[in-house]
């Protein structure tokens, strides 16, 4: 679709719901890997707000920055009914906190998907604060966002008294092995905690360092050796070009892709399937 593609669909949508007299109540909207940006998100936005009746966005792999996320985060308070919102793979960066005062306005939100999407530990915390009234969240995926132990014990903090919770994805994060164990202890009365997946977490800083200080203890001869050979490497031809690398379908999210990813399932995140009501 593209950025046009959603300008064209936000004047269509605005225009529907005008010429309705206000009758028009469209609940879902899913426009996930269609490249919208900012611009196509901030059209869209729009659009949203005038409707007001919507239940379920998903906007997944769109390359949205923060200005994007941003004016969603505006459109999603002024639909009060949402249940599900899916932003994965987007780049909420410095957003995330507008984000999150959204979120907290939405009471009725049951699962919550931000995955791949660079929220950070401010953001991992400021998510937490704003879903710790929540009474209705049932799955929440945060994996990949380069949060740290300390961010997300935030998260299991304010989900562990959760009743309604039913999924939590940390996977792919900087917890490294002691940030793991505290998250396991701290949701240790959770049903879901034994099926809670690690096996992608990028480790602590500490722990990184400590590999580090370990190997240049062993030989650090070898070492200076061994860099002086890859620098000859790196600067034989000054005068070359860097070579790019070919473009992806993930080009414009911001990682080019390992493998193809599976087709797309529009009530599946990874970890659990949510059946909501087909409105």
């Amino acid at each position: 679709m593209g950025i046009d593609g959603g300008k064209l669909l936000a004047e269509a949508l605005i225009t529907c719901h005008k010429n309705s007299q206000g009758k028009f109540a469209l609940k879902q909207f899913v426009a996930g890997r269609n490249r919208l940006e900012n611009e196509g998100a901030q059209a869209l936005s729009k659009a949203f707000e005038t409707i007001g009746t919507l239940e379920v966005i998903r906007m997944p792999q769109n390359g949205i920055r923060p200005p994007g996320i941003e004016a969603l985060s505006v459109a999603f308070v002024n639909n009060q009914n949402l249940r599900l919102i899916d932003l994965n793979d987007n780049s909420i960066t410095l957003a995330a906190q507008k984000l999150a005062s959204a979120i907290e306005k939405l009471p009725n939100l049951e699962v919550l998907n931000l995955e791949s999407s660079l929220i950070r530990t401010k953001g991992a915390i400021a998510v937490a604060r704003a879903i710790a009234s929540h009474k209705n969240l049932q799955e929440l995926y945060l994996g990949c966002n380069d949060i740290h132990t300390e961010g997300a014990m935030e998260i299991a903090h304010a989900v562990k008294n959760m009743p309604t919770l039913k999924a939590l994805d940390l996977n792919g994060n900087c917890l490294g092995g002691d940030g793991i164990d505290e998250i396991r202890q701290a949701l240790e009365k959770k049903s879901f905690v034994n099926q809670m997946i690690f096996s992608d977490d990028e480790g602590s800083g500490d722990e990184d360092e400590e590999e580090e200080d370990g190997v240049h203890d062993e030989g650090d001869e070898d070492d200076e050796e061994y860099d002086d050979d890859d620098n000859d490497e790196d600067y034989e031809d000054e005068d070359g070009e860097e070579e790019e690398d070919p473009e992806s379908p993930s080009f414009f999210f911001g990682k080019v892709a390992t493998q193809q990813p599976p087709p797309w399932n529009s009530l599946q995140f990874g970890l659990a399937k949510t059946n909501l009501a087909q409105s």
